[in-house]
């Protein structure tokens, strides 16, 4: 006894870029429509590239480095949240 009608029967499920859409229209209200568009399309657009190149964007491990002299080793800082290395210039 169900009762489907073929409308029912034929609803797709909104696409990647109608959700991401979505997304950002319920939790990102300050932003226009156009910048929204941008936003979701761009982001859509990365998923797909890192589908189609999964080893250009995978993390590799960091390979040690051996410094001949102790002195020659960079100093280590944090500038915005990311650690940077401090290389001293000499001049001749």
């Amino acid at each position: 006894m169900e009762a489907t009608t073929q409308a029912e029967d034929q609803h797709t499920p909104p696409s990647l870029l109608e959700s991401v859409l979505s997304l950002l229209e319920q939790h990102t209200p300050a932003l226009n429509l156009p910048a929204r568009e941008r936003a979701a399309t761009a982001f859509v657009r990365s998923l797909h590239w890192m589908e189609a190149n999964p080893t250009a964007w995978e993390v590799k491990p960091v390979q040690p480095i051996t410094y001949i002299d102790q002195l020659d080793k960079p100093l280590k800082t944090i500038v915005r949240g990311r650690v940077v290395d401090i290389y001293k210039a000499v001049t001749v």
